[in-house]
């Protein structure tokens, strides 16, 4: 990604059946638990960064949501926001469907870092976005922090 931010969670187990299920559902989850947090976790000034985060699969989206808006006009004009999480939904019904891939979050915004870094006064203190989304979810899964 040239100048936004990205965190890919790759699968890590492959079932069949019913067991395939659980694992779809509890990887389904964790992906709307990370999104969810990082959208809370972001910064406002005028909310764009806020509404540019995105869950694709297979690669990185490196769209903002500006770009998503005008790809999108195709009669009632929409808001960014629901068509980031118009996708959201989307990508996350993908999951449930076909199990576990290759999930990113990401906000392709050019100043993404400078904000995971503490460039903005609005940011939460301690500085980070994704990184402390990343320790959040691992300590709710009974990992380490």
């Amino acid at each position: 990604m040239r100048n936004g931010i990205t965190w890919n969670v790759p699968p890590s187990v492959t079932l069949k059946g019913p067991m395939q299920k659980k694992v779809n559902t509890a990887f389904t989850y964790w992906v709307a638990r990370a999104y969810q947090l990082l959208v809370m976790r972001s910064p406002v000034d005028t909310g764009r960064f806020r509404g540019n985060w995105n869950v694709s699969l297979g690669k990185a989206d490196e769209r903002n949501n500006m770009e998503w808006a005008s790809a999108a006009t195709t009669g009632s004009p929409a808001t960014a926001a629901e068509i980031t999480n118009s996708g959201v939904m989307a990508t996350v019904d993908k999951i449930v469907k076909s199990g576990p891939q290759d999930t990113f979050l990401s906000n392709a915004l050019p100043y993404a870092m400078k904000l995971e870094y503490g460039w903005s006064k609005q940011a939460p203190s301690p500085p980070g976005i994704v990184r402390l989304v990343a320790q959040q979810i691992n300590h709710e899964m009974g990992g380490s922090k």
